[in-house]
């Protein structure tokens, strides 16, 4: 492989972007074990607090609770709580506007 692709593709994975066979890449298996550890406490506090989590485990593999997809590395567990960030934020200033 060239150096010119294997840069490309190590700053694709860097960006997070899907690889070569159009999915995103896994991340390794002990960083995964700790990420499913975030979403189980993530998932606990929420229940503690009444709210719907952001993450489902099902068979050892992390999923988005608004997409149904699979979460598969760190970055995909911050895209869940940016997408919940951006529907509060709606809610918001849908909330403000009827107020006015």
């Amino acid at each position: 492989m060239s150096l010119k692709r294997r840069l490309a593709r190590l700053q694709d994975a860097a960006r997070g972007e899907a690889s070569p066979d159009g999915r995103e890449p896994w991340a390794p298996p002990h960083v995964y074990r700790r990420l499913i550890e975030d979403a189980k406490e993530e998932i606990a506090t929420s229940a503690a607090h009444g709210e719907e989590p952001l993450y489902r485990v099902d068979g050892g593999i992390i999923f988005a609770a608004d997409t149904g997809l699979p979460i598969r590395h760190g970055g995909g567990l911050i895209q869940a709580l940016d997408r919940h960030i951006r529907q509060l934020e709606a809610e918001v200033e849908a909330e403000g506007e009827g107020a006015s």
